[in-house]
């Protein structure tokens, strides 16, 4: 399975184009764990805050994929 980070230049998102792809394994973790750091704040909808941990479960074994990957 491949991870990667797109970015994205548009007027919407609907609208967007690609400008940039990379999988690199060092930008991939970078990106998870800035996302991480983020999205610190407490979910206070009992609704969103399952969804709330499992992003952030996602997103801890996506930088842990990508450093084991950046190590081989």
């Amino acid at each position: 399975m491949v991870t990667f980070v797109a970015l994205y230049r548009g007027e919407s998102v609907a609208h967007a184009e690609v400008v940039g792809l990379s999988a690199d394994p060092q930008i991939v973790a970078e990106f998870a764990a800035r996302l991480m750091e983020r999205s610190t704040r407490t979910e206070r909808d009992p609704i969103l805050a399952p969804k709330r941990r499992a992003e952030r479960q996602v997103l801890r074994s996506v930088r842990a994929e990508a450093l084991a990957r950046r190590s081989r």
